[in-house]
């Protein structure tokens, strides 16, 4: 089979890894609300996170991708009847 249709069946891999920090970033955020003793740099070795973006997202700091682009040019109605 070639490559090329492989790709096709299979996400790229750091599609996957981002897939697998949310769940974790999740279970840390449970961890923490279930667990008022747990700090927060604790729980970002124990669920394998970064703890920054623990911090960022416990200030109510949204992920990046979830963010408008800077430079977007189309307003939100008009890039909805584009697509």
């Amino acid at each position: 089979m070639h490559p090329l249709y492989l790709s096709q069946y299979f996400p790229p891999p750091h599609n996957i890894a981002s897939r697998l920090n949310e769940a974790n970033l999740i279970l840390a955020f449970k961890a923490l609300q279930n667990d008022l003793k747990l700090k927060l740099y604790k729980a970002s070795e124990i669920y394998s996170v970064p703890y920054a973006t623990l911090y960022d997202r416990r200030a109510g700091r949204p992920a990046r991708r979830d963010v408008p682009a800077n430079l977007r040019k189309l307003t939100d109605l008009k890039e909805k009847t584009i697509i």
